[in-house]
């Protein structure tokens, strides 16, 4: 049995992802018109992650990557991502090559919505690298790099995430 997640922040590039679940295959790309991803879902490490929002814009578009996963790493992401603790569960129905899919993904909940709380540095070189991965327009990718950022003050966890962008 498997899912399908809809990844569009640290999750993007399928190195990361497979790292975290494995059985992860990428299916596709996809555009979500009328949402935008922000940096402002307030993380327990001091920092922010990304969160997708609906905004109801016609200017804003979201992007962001499908993958089919086996059901039973799900719990595992959840855990991860930090499911019902920072991010909800929310299911999307998104057009991937041609094709309507229903696809999870996580959104912050309200509570955890911070401002002005920057995402740190390596953090958000993971959303650049997925993003430039999946050749999303480059107006998209510049928008996400003028993202002020942090730089990570816990050096072993800074040293880790820096190996992984290493490896992409």
């Amino acid at each position: 049995m498997t899912q399908l997640y809809l990844a569009y922040g640290s999750n993007l590039h399928p190195i990361r992802l497979i790292e975290r679940v494995p059985s992860a295959r990428l299916i596709g790309t996809t555009r979500l018109d009328r949402y935008q991803v922000v940096f402002n879902k307030q993380s327990s490490d001091g920092s922010s992650k990304c969160n997708v929002m609906y905004t109801s814009d016609d200017k804003h578009a979201a992007y962001a990557a499908v993958y089919e996963m086996k059901a039973r790493e799900k719990l595992v992401l959840d855990a991860i991502e930090g499911l019902g603790e920072g991010y909800d569960e929310h299911e999307l129905q998104v057009l991937v090559n041609g094709d309507t899919l229903t696809v999870f993904t996580y959104i912050s909940a309200g509570v955890h919505l911070i401002i002005g709380l920057a995402p740190y540095d390596w953090y958000h070189a993971l959303v650049i690298a997925g993003a430039t991965h999946h050749k999303f327009p480059t107006r998209y990718v510049n928008a996400l790099r003028a993202v002020p950022t942090q730089p990570d003050m816990d050096l072993e966890r800074r040293a880790t995430h820096e190996h992984l962008l290493a490896k992409m």
